[in-house]
């Protein structure tokens, strides 16, 4: 890990201006470093290499610790920031976008996108993104082992979509005309049972990005 931390600075002071960025900052030099060598020595080298970089070289670290981070690694950056989770009116705009980016059918209603955004009350948005792509991998699934089809009109177009055998619709997948598009669709089905899967970042709230100021 020193090795690695030294080599990065270097490509930086190299490449100045530059930007190095220090995710889970307390993993690497929490409190408990002065009680470890090698985490000893870690810290040691950070604060050498943060007193001999260049000018343009601008560190910036992030944790959902800061508690946890060595004391002497925090009081380095200058600036410190609290990174807010998304309100519900920005989860909402996040998910609808997420689901548009997917390039699936969308059968969600505006209520169920609402009422999902209740529900992911805490979760960051690497935690919603991992929501909407654990959805859209049981969509996918879905697809890929669908017997029957359903016509359906998606910009002026029509596609197939895996159905039940009993919708009024419903074609076996043998039958539906080679040239047409078969798709997947995402669902309140799939959405819900993602969000029953995938759990809030632990500690979200406490989300903290450090800037040296250089």
């Amino acid at each position: 890990m020193k090795k690695r931390l030294e080599e990065a600075f270097k490509e930086a002071n190299q490449n100045s201006p530059c930007t190095i960025f220090f995710d889970e900052l307390h993993l690497m030099m929490g409190k408990e470093a002065h009680e470890d060598r090698h985490s000893k020595d870690l810290v040691g080298q950070f604060l050498t290499e943060m007193n001999t970089r260049k000018k343009g070289v601008l560190v910036i670290g992030a944790t959902n610790e800061p508690g946890q981070l060595d004391t002497t690694v925090a009081r380095r950056f200058k600036f410190h920031y609290k990174l807010h989770l998304p309100s519900h009116r920005e989860k909402l705009c996040l998910l609808q976008s997420m689901i548009s980016k997917s390039g699936m059918v969308n059968l969600l209603s505006t209520k169920e996108i609402q009422k999902a955004a209740y529900m992911l009350d805490g979760y960051t948005v690497n935690d919603l993104e991992n929501v909407v792509e654990k959805a859209t991998g049981l969509a996918i699934d879905r697809l890929a082992n669908a017997n029957y089809f359903t016509p359906i009109s998606c910009n002026k177009q029509k596609v197939f979509i895996p159905c039940q055998p009993e919708d009024k619709r419903a074609i076996k997948a043998s039958d539906v005309p080679e040239v047409s598009e078969v798709t997947s669709v995402i669902c309140w089905k799939y959405l819900e049972s993602s969000m029953k899967t995938v759990k809030a970042t632990p500690t979200a709230s406490k989300k903290t990005e450090l800037q040296d100021g250089n």
